[in-house]
């Protein structure tokens, strides 16, 4: 009897061991820095489509801006005599890194003047606005910032009989986001991405005012331009956005 006693006071007075090892601790840790990762991994990309989006929306915007004063100034796409019309927006390119102070249109000096802007000082008014988001137009000097990295505006035209199509090019320069084999965060190759918008504009040439919307023999037409001939608008056939 003494003999079981003992033995149950010595058993019930071993210690006992309990908590975590240090291998479960460390593989603890591995998920939880790989979960990390991958979190780190989501935020860089959340950054990266922001601000793509961001980028993609301010040429969305100016190259919208530069259609609508194309199709506003009428005269100042086709001014001439006879059949022969100089279109002051067509083959119009710029560029934030190769630009230089010859490369945007100087100031006309018209928007303060009496008179206001005639057709040929508006198309030139026109392109010069446009390039202040691309070159330092007004002189800013330090602390001036291109609303695009590296941007570049160009425009085209290509005529189908009576229509004129129109196309804006606004391209920029966005960097990705990748890691290495680390898997740290770095940047990758630079990627150069555009917009792309088109307008079908259809015209209708007056010449000699013989077109029963001109008014005189000066050949002036609806628009109130004089000289050989003007074009007016019938409207606008076709306007796309190509991304």
């Amino acid at each position: 009897m003494k003999r079981f006693s003992s033995s149950r006071k010595s058993h019930a007075g071993k210690p006992r061991t309990a908590g975590f090892s240090l291998i479960e601790v460390l593989v603890a840790l591995l998920i939880l820095l790989i979960g990390l990762l991958g979190v780190v991994r989501m935020q860089l990309l959340s950054i990266q489509n922001n601000q793509g989006a961001y980028l993609r929306t301010q040429a969305t915007y100016i190259a919208s801006d530069m259609m609508d004063r194309i199709r506003a100034n009428r005269a100042g796409r086709n001014l001439g005599s006879g059949t022969s019309f100089v279109d002051h927006y067509e083959d119009f390119e710029l560029s934030t890194q190769d630009a230089t102070a010859d490369d945007f249109p100087a100031d006309p000096g018209c928007a303060g003047s009496d008179s206001g802007c005639n057709a040929e000082q508006l198309a030139v008014m026109d392109m010069r606005e446009i390039s202040a988001h691309f070159v330092d137009v007004y002189g800013v000097g330090e602390g001036w910032l291109p609303t695009l990295p590296q941007g570049i505006i160009r425009i085209e035209k290509a005529v189908f009989g009576d229509n004129d199509e129109y196309t804006i090019t606004v391209g920029w320069l966005e960097q990705d986001w990748d890691t290495d084999d680390d898997g740290n965060a770095i940047r990758a190759d630079s990627i150069q991405r555009s917009v792309q918008l088109r307008s079908m504009i259809r015209r209708v040439q007056l010449f000699g005012g013989t077109e029963s919307s001109g008014s005189g023999s000066d050949g002036s037409g609806t628009d109130g331009e004089t000289g050989g001939g003007t074009v007016d608008d019938t409207g606008v056939t076709g306007g796309t956005g190509v991304i």
